[in-house]
């Protein structure tokens, strides 16, 4: 029995042996087949590799053949062109006709180059410009000459040549519905009319400086003077100057060339002059602005009939001493008082709700625009009403009651029925009278007397700052 269970134990361990020995077999049988593989592939690569080498080599040989070819037709034909040229005497001809279409070429391209130059230096507004009369004259002159054939649109080419910056004809070129003082009036009257004269007979223009209040008259003033005076005039602020930094003193000097080619004289109006022409003594002056004044003084050093400076400003005790220097009268616009507020409370309200109807859109397009929806005014906006609300309004500045009578427009266009009446009208002004205290108690404001009072943020007390007169 001990010898059967030998017997069986080895007949297990030789079948373990040869399950071993057949699986390592097939182990390298596998693997055989596997190198047998990877050599095939790697013999196919080799030759696919050799096939493609060949064939991008018959390709470059190709392409060299055909590029040979083409050159070699190409100079066959230069040469026969040459060789035609040549004997027949048209070398010499040919070569100075494309010498000559090369040199139009060029010529023509710089004729352009300098033309466009020129008008741009003319005709473009520069950047520092925010708003002028200087413009086309082309539909201007179109409709100068419609009116002068009798075409029976005389309103429509008025209106037209108002929309284009120019005034119509018949227009009104004075100060007959400008509200002023009667000291400051004569005073513009005076300057008007030295100004004209200066300009028929070719005498250097003065320069002169507007200073007060906001909102009193200064921008209006000097736009109708330069109509009334025959000049073109130009607009700029004078807070636009700093953000352009270092290229400030390049568009100055741009501003500069642009009103020296007008020819009719321009009349250059700074608004917020004190913003780039401060003293120069005071800290925080960067270099740039520094020069953007340096550039300005130097280009209104001599005098000149080509234009003239109108400064605005609201504090003129801030200007650099030499501009001052060269403004050659200062005029002061204050604040309106009791007659004058009256006589701006019954201008603006003939001219916002009275006639607010007979008057179309602005602009080109706005000359064929429907009119506007004509308003009634009731029978107890009368005499006395304009008196105490003039009275009410101390303080107010020709364009506080511009827009105060604004308001009123849009109150009564509001309605579903476009009437303004007292209660309409005390609507308003009570909302305004009311926004006008608290800007005062916050900010402060300007006296009649010439007093300007403002107030910090942060401060309890009034700082009282008097502006010469």
């Amino acid at each position: 029995e001990e010898s059967a269970e030998r017997l069986a134990a080895r007949r297990a361990a030789e079948a373990l042996d040869a399950e071993a020995a057949a699986k390592e077999r097939e182990v390298e049988v596998a693997v055989a087949r596997a190198e047998a593989e990877t050599a095939g592939r790697i013999r196919q690569e080799r030759e696919n590799a050799d096939l493609r080498a060949k064939e991008a080599a018959a390709a470059a040989e190709a392409e060299k053949e055909r590029t040979q070819l083409m050159v070699d037709r190409a100079l066959a034909g230069l040469g026969a062109g040459a060789r035609y040229f040549y004997e027949s005497g048209q070398l010499p001809k040919t070569a100075g006709t494309l010498v000559a279409v090369a040199l139009g070429i060029y010529l023509s391209r710089e004729a352009v180059r300098v033309a466009a130059a020129e008008v741009q230096r003319r005709v473009g507004q520069p950047e520092l410009v925010r708003e002028t009369s200087r413009g086309s004259n082309f539909l201007v002159r179109l409709c100068c000459g419609a009116k002068a054939r009798g075409s029976g649109n005389e309103s429509l080419v008025r209106r037209v040549m108002a929309a284009c910056g120019r005034r119509a004809p018949a227009a009104p070129t004075g100060f007959e519905d400008v509200v002023l003082p009667e000291e400051l009036a004569e005073q513009v009257h005076r300057l008007a009319l030295s100004t004209r004269n200066a300009k028929l007979n070719h005498a250097p223009l003065r320069h002169v400086l507007f200073y007060g209040p906001p909102g009193t008259g200064k921008t209006m003033v000097a736009m109708r003077l330069a109509r009334h005076c025959g000049l073109d005039y130009a607009v700029m602020s004078g807070g636009d100057v700093a953000p352009l930094g270092s290229n400030a003193v390049t568009e100055l000097h741009k501003l500069f060339d642009w009103a020296n080619t007008t020819g009719r004289g321009l009349l250059l109006f700074i608004d917020e002059g004190d913003a780039f022409l401060g003293s120069r003594a005071r800290v925080g002056l960067s270099e740039d602005q520094r020069n953007a004044l340096n550039a300005l003084l130097y280009r209104t050093g001599t005098p000149t009939s080509k234009f003239m400076l109108v400064v605005a400003t609201n504090r003129p005790g801030d200007l650099d001493a030499a501009v001052t220097d060269r403004i050659d009268e200062a005029m002061w616009f204050g604040l309106p008082d009791l007659e004058l507020r009256e006589k701006l409370l019954r201008q603006y309200f003939g001219e916002y709700l009275v006639r607010a109807g007979e008057k179309a859109g602005t602009g080109l397009v706005g000359a064929f625009k429907k009119r506007a929806a004509r308003i009634d005014v009731a029978a107890d906006i009368d005499d006395a009403y304009f008196a105490d609300l003039a009275r009410r309004t101390e303080g107010f500045s020709g364009r506080g009651i511009s827009k105060l009578m604004l308001s009123v427009q849009g109150a009564v266009y509001g309605q579903e029925t476009p009437v303004v009446n007292r209660d309409v009208m005390e609507e308003v002004v009570q909302i305004k009278m009311r926004e006008f205290e608290e800007r005062q108690a916050q900010f402060g404001g300007f006296d009649e007397d010439g007093t300007q009072r403002y107030r910090t943020p942060k401060a309890s007390t009034v700082v009282v700052d008097t502006v010469s007169t």
